[in-house]
């Protein structure tokens, strides 16, 4: 599981807390998206084996169709 305290240097309880109080405090919440999303990407490109493991985790549980709501939970490698 890519957890950003073995590769990014932040806890996932801190990057957690931290999303949810920029979330709702700041009246641009696309601004953290696009943060958190800008450094989940880098963290993956920058451990591609990490990269892989997720490719393979959406491949396997989503077998080629569009994600779904019920699929988040079963996507281990992507949800902290």
């Amino acid at each position: 599981m890519l957890t950003c305290a073995t590769y990014c240097f932040l806890t996932n309880t801190h990057t957690h807390t931290n999303t949810h109080t920029h979330s709702l405090t700041n009246t641009h919440i696309h601004t953290h998206t696009a943060a958190m999303l800008t450094w989940a990407t880098y963290c993956l490109l920058t451990h591609p084996a990490e990269l892989a493991a997720v490719r393979e985790e959406v491949d396997r549980v989503l077998g080629g169709r569009p994600v779904a709501y019920a699929d988040i939970m079963q996507l281990e490698q992507v949800c902290m």
